[in-house]
């Protein structure tokens, strides 16, 4: 049987399911392989899971506020309604992730790639956005206010042009 005090770095967790689970104290979520894991409602909030990997799990309504996610790989994941308050996603790979309502202020997604990220509802306010990838993501109604956009790339086809 799996036990959350067995996780450490670099353990192989897919497909597990962690509902709600609190994993604040790991030591370590470093290289850990959360592929398909049911991560709903858990709680990561100050971890370290740098070079995890989320490919296709479910974290929504996850709690990730202050985590060091570094180097994450999570395609396709869905972080819906997510925390992710402040937390570090340097270079992370969110291409195709769902992060509608997810709350990112004052994240760090430098150069971070989110092509074809769900990001509807979004809460970006205060995060640093540079060289960040965001072609082809759904954008609508995200909150950029006061957002770093340095280098960030967007892709407008087909927008609307209010000003016309």
């Amino acid at each position: 049987m799996f036990k959350i005090e067995d996780i450490k770095y670099g353990t192989d967790i897919r497909c597990v399911d962690l509902r709600g689970a609190d994993l604040r104290d790991a030591v370590s979520l470093n290289k850990c392989d959360f592929t398909a894991a049911n991560l709903e409602g858990a709680n990561f909030n100050g971890v370290s899971a740098s070079e995890a990997t989320f490919n296709v799990a479910n974290l929504t309504d996850a709690k990730l506020e202050g985590a060091n996610l570094r180097w994450l790989l999570a395609f396709g994941a869905s972080f819906q309604g997510a925390k992710l308050r402040d937390s570090n996603l340097t270079d992370a790979k969110l291409v195709g992730a769902d992060l509608r309502g997810a709350d990112l202020r004052g994240a760090c997604l430098y150069i971070a790639d989110l092509r074809g990220a769900d990001l509807r509802g979004a809460d970006l306010r205060g995060a640093d956005l540079h060289g960040a990838d965001f072609r082809g993501a759904d954008i609508e109604g995200v909150n950029f206010q006061g957002a770093n956009f340095g280098a960030a790339r967007f892709d407008f086809h087909g927008a609307v042009d209010d000003c016309a």
